[in-house]
């Protein structure tokens, strides 16, 4: 989140309102593939590589429990457990390739499930579970993350 919150916040003190979507790309364009943009670049890289078991582990889980089979994905062999992912990739994939605007649908997940789900919903937890209960920190993330939510999507509008 901070990688992130550093690279828009620079892209966006630099570019202004003509700041495009892919703001590292714009920094390249800009100042030229400096060591600065090319450690940027791999950061990104990094992150975007080291997130996908993130992504890909409830995945798996979520498929076998939709297609009503009563197994853990630890169950599975390593070649079916392998299979199963691959065929999740290439779902995602197929996914990406048929919508026309993938840009304007992940800015649409970012406001309405991704801030949600880094702010909103720790937030509850942490009030559910914890004793005694932090009512303003809670109070404070859950509303920072419906704020930010709310503006990303009347930033898309306009």
């Amino acid at each position: 989140m901070v990688l992130y919150l550093a690279v828009g916040v620079v892209g966006y003190m630099a570019f202004g309102k003509n700041t495009e979507a892919d703001v590292v790309s714009q920094i390249a364009a800009v100042r030229g593939q400096s060591r600065v943009v090319t450690s940027i670049q791999a950061l990104l890289a990094s992150f975007i590589v080291l997130k996908t078991p993130l992504i890909i582990l409830p995945l798996r889980t979520l498929t076998l429990a939709i297609l009503c089979l009563d197994i853990n994905s630890g169950d599975l062999s390593a070649g079916k457990n392998a299979a199963l992912t691959l065929a999740l990739l290439v779902c995602v994939y197929c996914m990406a390739l048929a919508l026309p605007d993938l840009g304007k649908l992940l800015e649409l997940l970012g406001a309405v499930c991704v801030m949600p789900l880094c702010f909103v919903v720790p937030a509850r937890l942490s009030w559910a579970v914890e004793e005694p209960r932090r009512t303003v920190s809670c109070l404070v993330m859950g509303l920072a993350g419906l704020l930010v939510s709310a503006l990303s999507l009347v930033s898309m509008v306009v």
